[in-house]
């Protein structure tokens, strides 16, 4: 069905544009020189054609007539992604969101304009967007720890700040949030609790298969309802749902859960990203033409990041804004700490593998040396949170 498929696109399209497998189930259609909403009528017209074509089979030496639909995401190069892998995700996630509407459909890249508008009523939660959805199942955090120099930076400085705020072992750590396991397994090595909870099955999924240990449990899960009794946890790891809930209310409200299942005196570390990383990480790259420049402008000034400089949709953080909000959520003893310092975008923009162990080095050192200098925090792509219940 799938070679029909691809046959039925390559008759569809002209003949410089790419018809391709795409991983599993998917196809990949490269246009050249058509926009967004041209692309969407193109392929709507498309879909019509092939569903409304029988196809003839055999059943049980019978023969038999099939209507087969497929569902489609369009994105823009330049409106929707800067590269091959944005463009992917913009239309990963605008397939998902076609899928998830009733299937048979093609939807257009969401208009990342407006994306804080798509809130549901008062009272109702934000669902897990399609767009985090799709950066998460094309990308591995845990490779991107362990095989990049920033994210080995961000690593070691997270497990070096969580090392000096947490209790000791074998208290019992919540991490919220936790992907595929990249903390909960280093703390089970520590001999800790672990409870991870995610919102992403495939997360949830792949951190029970790595480990067997009953030390180290798993669960889907939200941030803003955890399923866990009052005072029931000796620590609270948050190292992603703050900037994914875009809202303030919502970000209060996985702060409050976090406190409710926290013992007295139980410790909270929330990763937040800073304010000033999308221009810093735009400028490092030299691409600060003037439509990159006004979204990072835009993203320093609100917070609001615009998923087309990378990432997903998100919310950047000012140091004292992130202290405002764990006061607010009932905290105390509330400290900032900078993750990867100064010196992460050296190490994001390296090229050359061989002077990556000096940079890390080097920017090691730094992050060490200015972690809670006020006039520097803002200077890290991450700050770490820590406060008590």
């Amino acid at each position: 069905m799938l070679r029909r498929l691809a046959r039925h696109l390559t008759g569809e399209f002209r003949g410089e544009d790419i018809v391709a497998r795409w991983g599993g189930e998917e196809i990949a259609v490269l246009v050249f020189g058509m926009s967004r909403s041209d692309g969407v009528r193109r392929m709507r017209d498309t879909l019509e054609r092939f569903r409304s074509t029988p196809i003839d089979i055999a059943d049980q030496g019978a023969a038999a007539t099939l209507h087969v639909s497929f569902s489609a995401g369009v994105a823009e190069l330049g409106m929707d992604g800067n590269d091959l892998s944005g463009l992917v995700r913009s239309a990963d996630a605008a397939l998902y969101r076609a899928k998830h509407a009733g299937r048979a459909r093609v939807a257009p890249a969401a208009a990342t304009a407006d994306w804080e508008s798509r809130d549901q009523p008062d009272g109702a939660d934000r669902p897990v967007e399609a767009d985090i959805r799709s950066y998460y199942s094309t990308m591995t955090e845990t490779d991107r720890l362990i095989a990049t120099g920033h994210g080995q930076l961000e690593h070691l400085r997270t497990t070096e700040l969580l090392t000096a705020c947490l209790p000791s072992p074998p208290a019992r750590v919540l991490d919220v949030g936790g992907g595929t396991g990249v903390y909960a397994r280093w703390l089970l090595a520590l001999d800790y609790q672990v409870h991870l909870i995610d919102l992403i099955p495939e997360h949830v999924a792949t951190a029970k298969s790595l480990s067997q240990s009953a030390k180290l449990t798993a669960a889907i899960g939200d941030a803003r309802h955890l399923h866990e009794p009052d005072n029931s946890a000796d620590a609270v790891l948050l190292l992603g749902p703050l900037y994914h809930l875009l809202q303030h209310k919502d970000r209060i409200k996985a702060l409050e859960e976090a406190r409710r299942v926290l013992r007295p005196g139980g410790t909270v570390a929330a990763a937040v990203i800073s304010r000033h990383a999308a221009l810093l990480a735009a400028a490092s790259r030299g691409r600060l033409d003037s439509w990159q420049r006004d979204l990072a402008l835009s993203t320093l000034a609100n917070g609001r990041h615009d998923p087309r400089l990378s990432f997903t949709a998100a919310y950047f953080h000012t140091p004292e804004e992130a202290v405002t909000e764990c006061e607010e959520a009932g905290f105390h003893d509330v400290t900032v700490h900078a993750i990867e310092g100064p010196m992460w975008a050296a190490l994001k923009t390296n090229s050359n593998p061989s002077a990556t162990t000096d940079l890390l080095d080097s920017a090691l050192v730094c992050a060490r040396a200015v972690e809670q200098d006020p006039a520097l925090l803002s200077a890290s792509a991450h700050l770490l949170i820590t406060a008590h219940a």
